[in-house]
């Protein structure tokens, strides 16, 4: 009888373990999923997901997660395709689906910050030709690149 009670408590703590693990997987899934659905209907350009590793610039740490990357002509798309659409303002349905907004820098090609949501954290990073300020007579190229790196948070911290 002993041997009964034994299995039928390793069978709960595997179930239990095995819960909290897809729990996280999904995390990360939900992430990437929300991810590529933002950029989804931007029409005339280049959307890709990925899986595999990044490296974060703030300590060069490494992740593994989903890669969305759009790449495009904005004089040749239509819809949606700044970075600001993954911002969580305080009054956006975002923040009110739990992401919150940490660490931005801001340039003249490009802004990047970063949203966290649970234990997923995602790199967004947007890069556009920003001029040449010491020559007036340049035109800017129109191309554009929107990248959204997700992975899970390691330790529970800041990535």
């Amino acid at each position: 009888m002993r041997n009964v009670y034994r299995l039928l408590g390793l069978a709960l703590l595997f179930a239990a373990i095995g819960c909290s693990l897809t729990d996280r997987a999904g995390e990360l899934e939900e992430a990437c999923e929300f991810a590529h659905k933002k950029l989804k209907p931007v029409i005339g350009g280049h959307l890709s997901k990925s899986f595999g590793d990044f490296s974060y610039t703030d300590g060069g740490q490494q992740y593994h997660g989903c890669i969305i990357k759009l790449t495009g002509d904005k004089t040749k798309v239509s819809g949606n395709y700044s970075s600001n659409i993954f911002y969580p303002s305080e009054d956006s349905q975002l923040y009110k689906q739990g992401w919150r907004a940490d660490m931005q820098a801001d340039g003249p090609d490009g802004t990047s910050f970063v949203i966290i949501k649970g234990n997923v954290f995602c790199i967004v990073e947007e890069m556009w030709d920003g001029c040449d300020d010491s020559d007036p007579e340049y035109i800017p190229l129109p191309d554009f690149e929107v990248t959204v790196k997700c992975s899970k948070l390691k330790n529970h911290s800041n990535p």
